[in-house]
């Protein structure tokens, strides 16, 4: 049977094997139960759901689960679907990458939010060959090709934020 949520006001109904990969669908929804499960407003817009329904479907609800990102970030997405889904959100402009990883935490979503902070991992990631290379690209990036980044300013940034230093790098 279907499970009916309430997602911005609108009715939507979505395959049962949802509460296999949410662990939120899993306690809040009663497997035969015609009720619609509301999901806040202020936790999954209608575009986040709708771009982690896409992800669940087309991976048949049983995702491979990004693990970390390898030297060759463009194969950190495990299959070009995927890339290409969430390589459509900026990191850097507008709020749907926070949407969507906001809305992967509410509904407790393992697979999703990896692959979230996998894209974000992705704008930092520095090739171990050549991290060189990599911190100059990262320079040019975001503009600061009149400052030094220096390895205090990476060791700083692992400290802030450790687990996508330590999980996607």
């Amino acid at each position: 049977m279907p499970i009916k949520l309430r997602v911005q006001g609108q009715s939507i109904t979505v395959d049962e094997r949802f509460a296999n990969v949410s662990n939120f669908l899993k306690e809040a929804w009663e497997p035969g139960s015609d009720e619609e499960v509301p999901l806040l407003d202020s936790q999954v817009t209608l575009k986040a759901f709708q771009t982690l329904q896409k992800y669940y479907e087309f991976n048949n609800f049983e995702p491979a689960i990004i693990d970390a990102i390898s030297n060759d970030p463009n194969t950190c997405f495990l299959n070009e679907f995927n890339r290409q889904l969430i390589m459509e959100y900026s990191v850097f402009e507008g709020n749907e990458l926070k949407e969507l990883l906001q809305a992967a935490i509410y509904l407790q979503t393992l697979a999703f939010k990896k692959l979230c902070l996998a894209r974000i991992a992705f704008e930092f990631h520095v090739d171990k060959q050549e991290p060189n290379k990599s911190f100059n690209t990262l320079k040019e990036k975001f503009n600061m090709t009149n400052s030094a980044l220096t390895l205090g300013d990476v060791e700083r940034f692992k400290q802030e934020y450790p687990t996508i230093v330590n999980k996607y790098n």
